[in-house]
């Protein structure tokens, strides 16, 4: 017999030990088959998952573009990353990069944070900065 993800999580609220996460998947709505299968990667030797960097920073784009989205609608820009960037503990300018290689525009906020702006056509940056040569 199957166990159910509620059992599981109630166990693990008794006994201190995060659920099995993957265990609880067969079960579970599609959003979370749909995240795990676009952000993390099946590793076969355990059954489980695992979280490269480059995934990481693909869900981290992902999530600064929904914020955009939710804070502007139509206009798709946002005012200030600044309560979203401390809860996930990432600096400024590593939020400000990510979102130009996505093609957005970046500014720096009145509050020292980052204002972005989508805007077409994307201009896309190049990711590599190249200073000139001496002599």
């Amino acid at each position: 017999m199957e166990k159910r993800s509620d059992d599981l999580v109630l166990r693990s609220a008794i006994t201190n030990k995060p659920p099995p996460f993957h265990s609880s998947l067969r079960s579970s709505p599609p959003l979370p088959r749909r995240l795990l299968s676009q952000f993390a990667q099946r590793n076969e030797e355990n059954g489980g998952y695992l979280f490269t960097k480059q995934l990481k920073d693909k869900l981290v784009v992902h999530m600064l573009i929904l914020f955009m989205v939710a804070c502007g609608g139509k206009e798709v820009k946002c005012a200030t990353f600044g309560t979203l960037l401390r809860n996930l503990k990432m600096e400024t300018k590593v939020a400000g990069d990510f979102l130009r290689m996505a093609g957005v525009n970046v500014k720096k906020a009145s509050d020292g944070g980052v204002a972005a702006e989508l805007k077409v056509p994307l201009t896309f940056h190049s990711g590599v900065k190249r200073g000139r040569g001496k002599g």
